[in-house]
């Protein structure tokens, strides 16, 4: 098996983060699932002057990628609510990081993620496996 899938699997098993990741995958969705909500979604990150276009879309096959998903959601979190809000469209998202543990959850998964993608890449070096 090669060094980076072991990485993977064996972090994906010892972190449990479901409470986190699926609140932020569900309201990236909801945002990103509609082509209305998504246009609307980006013209008010562009009226508000946000520092980010765009929310990420989660890629499932590429779960290392969670890091970016969670930092970018945390980055427009004001704006997320602002959208849902507008929509008035209820959502657990605005629940969860209205809870001050859970936030400070969001940001250390948002670290450890980016840690994990950071060990993955360095695993698919030339030659790593030969060095080890």
């Amino acid at each position: 098996m090669r060094p980076e899938l072991y990485v993977g699997k064996l972090c994906k098993a010892a972190l449990d983060l479901k409470h986190l990741v699926d609140p932020v995958i569900a309201v990236v969705n909801i945002i990103r699932a509609r082509a209305l909500h998504h246009r609307q979604f980006k013209s008010l990150l562009e009226e508000v002057g946000a520092e980010h276009e765009d929310v990420i879309y989660n890629n499932t096959v590429r779960w290392l990628s969670m890091g970016k998903v969670l930092k970018r959601a945390w980055g427009l979190q004001d704006e997320i609510i602002l959208f849902l809000d507008t929509k008035e469209i209820s959502h657990d998202f605005v629940a969860k990081i209205g809870c001050e543990e859970w936030r400070y959850e969001m940001m250390f998964a948002g670290d450890i993620f980016e840690k994990l993608s950071e060990l993955n890449v360095t695993l698919q070096g030339k030659d790593t496996c030969q060095s080890i």
